[in-house]
């Protein structure tokens, strides 16, 4: 389970605000209407019956375990399938995954109509797809649910704004082993880059979960969280409760590819795939071939 936490975030009082923010519910569906926890992420709509979210929300739940939440009247949609990237990182770090849901089930609500999230209009293509054209100035913000410690039923909204973009901040503070360079990612953070190893009161900022959506300053996407998992108590105990950059996957070509397979999942109203194992994995192409 990923941590939970805030620090100089902003909680958002009317969640509805914000109608394609979805909790990510992880429990069996004849049950989901009595409860919701635990919750693992958050969730973004961005068509009809699809969510985004971080690949590591996804890769080892159960579709059958699991429901969406929205805003504070609590709507249920229960999932169909999750999609998760067919050419993946190491542990799905810097990836992003897709929820599909259901209709509607007996004794559930039917999936809403939108609003949905605004996507980038040019999304980024080639090998270097983990980067972002970030401003020179703090023009983003962070926005997603967490539980709260005490009583993990309760999940709240929260922005963080002013918030700072990079290529290389992550390849500073976490390389990928002691002593190299190569780690690079997209990643946000509270301060500016030449500001982030100090205690400056800007930098002690953070709000930690998966799946959080990374917008500009026109509420478009432009990446969702994947990893925060340096930010654990433990860890930010270590450093002096300095918290590490949030790691951004950035929408890409490979992305495309893999929201072609979820609409196909989606739009797919046979019921063979309730009786039969693969069947909406043949609904997609393989790695090596591309519709």
């Amino acid at each position: 389970m990923p941590v939970m936490q805030q620090q100089g975030a902003t909680l958002v009082e009317d969640a509805d605000l914000y109608p394609w923010a979805a909790r990510v519910i992880h429990t069996y569906w004849t049950e989901y209407s009595k409860t919701s926890i635990p919750m693992i992420c958050t969730a973004f709509g961005i068509q009809y019956r699809i969510y985004i979210t971080a690949a590591r929300c996804v890769y080892a739940a159960k579709p059958a375990h699991m429901h969406l939440r929205f805003g504070k009247s609590s709507t249920k949609v229960s999932v169909k399938a999750c999609v998760t990237p067919r050419h993946s990182t190491k542990q799905l770090f810097d990836d992003i995954g897709i929820i599909v849901t259901w209709i509607s089930i007996p004794g559930g609500e039917a999936a809403p109509w939108g609003p949905y999230l605004s996507q980038p209009s040019k999304p980024r293509t080639g090998e270097s797809y983990w980067f972002q054209d970030w401003v020179s100035y703090d023009n983003y913000k962070v926005i997603g649910y967490i539980a709260e410690e005490k009583s993990r039923e309760n999940h709240s909204l929260y922005v963080l704004d002013d918030m700072y973009g990079s290529n290389s901040v992550c390849n500073q503070h976490v390389p990928a082993q002691k002593g190299s360079q190569d780690y690079w990612a997209a990643c946000v953070h509270s301060c500016q880059p030449h500001q982030h190893s100090s205690k400056r009161p800007p930098c002690l900022r953070y709000l930690l979960g998966l799946g959080h959506a990374v917008l500009d300053d026109k509420n478009e996407l432009v990446g969702i969280v994947t990893w925060s998992c340096g930010n654990e108590p433990t860890a930010l105990a270590r450093r002096g409760g300095l918290p590490l950059p949030l790691g951004v996957a950035v929408p890409d070509d490979r992305y495309q590819q893999n929201l072609k397979c979820a609409e196909k999942v989606r739009d797919n109203l046979r019921d063979a795939s309730l009786y039969y194992p693969g069947f909406l994995q043949s609904l997609c192409p393989p790695p090596n071939k591309v519709d």
